[in-house]
């Protein structure tokens, strides 16, 4: 496990391009110190990418390569950074562009995606077209429309000449994270599906203009639900909130998503906060920042519905329901007094009416043995003497909640248990 974007050192370590003193990020042609690119085919020396031999060569023409697919071939941790990004290339610049460039809008760059499953980063050399005037811009980025064919992006460039090179990549890293999440949270058939932007990084070969981190463009209204330290908009719609609940319940209370705004329910630029506080950028608040998530929480019926509720938490049943009705206020007490999910209350219920034959909410001492026995737990004979104990008010009856007290309650089943000799001559 790559304790989710931090990166580690790695034991291979590929060669690059010794072109322009290594700012080239694509590996080496065998037996050379230059990539297929700048590599004269002649001489074996070095060349521009955009001429077919060096200049002490005779001209030819130049022959289709296909890019390599992955940058890294080996599996397991990361890459290191150096291997991606050669350090050459340098601190990001941010220049005036000229009426050349505006007129060269179409350019080759390598495109880097990271692969969350497999832990890794590829790359493949893409023709993108960059417009060269930036239609947005805030704090911390200056934003640019990017296409590649038909399908149009945001290309995002940071202000702060010194951002590192592993900002942006945990950046698209925790975004791919993320995305998982919300695969698995789609896989709980919850009445809106959820998912997040997916994301990438370009480095151009345009010298001072190298890095942008880079998303699919979708149109509409923009919102933000919350952010990383417990704001909730003002509309406090029920999808948004229970995926963040989900992700803390899915990743087994390590880590939260928060900070979700997108369009509807297509999400981008998260936050993660993880137990230990460790990667995610400085927006992760450690535990600090999942306390205050659920100071400010209200679970809602989806939650609910995701078996996501817990005693200590606030409950607020409006807005986007969850598969039918939501458990009534009386209901919801007896699922957190006895600790009990959604589905076991609904089984012990079910079974539970199916001997309440007259309605009222009670059954007969003699139907107990009947229902523990459609419930998994058959009950000793000798022990059906001793049934009164389950009648806490003795009024001769067992209400439903009489019999979750005795159910729920490790020690008073014991008595009732019977033995696995006991068991066999029963069945």
């Amino acid at each position: 496990c790559f304790s989710l974007l931090r990166i580690h050192q790695s034991s291979t370590k590929m060669e690059t391009c010794s072109h322009l003193k290594g700012a080239c990020p694509v590996p080496v042609v065998e037996n050379s110190d230059f990539c297929i690119h700048h590599r004269c085919p002649t001489c074996g020396q070095e060349k521009s990418s955009r001429a077919s031999s060096c200049s002490r060569c005779p001209a030819i023409a130049l022959p289709i390569v296909q890019p390599p697919s992955e940058l890294h071939p080996h599996t397991g941790s990361p890459p290191q950074l150096n291997e991606v990004f050669p350090e050459s290339v340098g601190a990001l610049r941010l220049e005036t562009e000229t009426e050349s460039d505006a007129a060269e809008m179409e350019e080759q760059v390598y495109k880097y995606t990271f692969d969350y499953i497999k832990n890794k980063w590829s790359m493949q050399l893409v023709t993108m077209k960059l417009e060269t005037t930036p239609f947005s811009s805030g704090s911390m980025r200056i934003c640019y429309r990017l296409w590649e064919g038909d399908k149009q992006y945001v290309a995002k460039q940071a202000i702060d000449a010194s951002t590192p090179k592993s900002l942006y990549m945990s950046d698209i890293q925790m975004q791919a994270m993320c995305q998982h999440f919300a695969e698995e949270y789609n896989k709980h058939n919850p009445p809106k599906l959820v998912r997040f932007l997916d994301a990438f990084l370009i480095q151009r070969k345009t010298p001072g203009k190298s890095l942008m981190a880079c998303e699919e463009f979708i149109e509409g209204l923009f919102t933000k639900y919350s952010n990383n330290f417990g704001f909730v908009s003002a509309d406090d719609r029920n999808t948004p909130q229970a995926f963040s609940h989900f992700t803390f319940w899915y990743s087994r209370k390590k880590y939260i998503v928060v900070d979700i705004q997108g369009v509807g329910d297509i999400y981008t630029d998260p936050q993660v906060h993880s137990f230990d506080g460790v990667g995610f950028g400085k927006g992760n608040l450690g535990q600090q920042g999942i306390k205050q998530f659920f100071a400010n929480h209200h679970c809602n019926s989806i939650c609910v519905g995701l078996d996501l509720i817990s005693p200590s938490m606030q409950t607020d049943f409006v807005g986007t329901v969850f598969k039918g009705d939501v458990p009534s206020d009386a209901e919801q007490e007896l699922i957190t007094t006895y600790n009990l999910t959604r589905e076991e209350y609904q089984t012990i219920l079910e079974n539970f009416k199916q001997f309440d034959l007259n309605g009222n909410g009670n059954i007969t001492f003699e139907s107990i043995p009947r229902l523990t026995k459609a419930l998994g737990f058959p009950i000793r004979a000798s022990a059906t003497d001793k049934l009164d104990l389950l009648d806490e008010d003795k009024n001769g009856l067992i209400s439903l909640p009489e019999f979750l007290s005795w159910w729920t309650d490790a020690s008073k089943r014991a008595i009732f248990q019977q033995t696995d000799g006991q068991r066999c001559k029963t069945q």
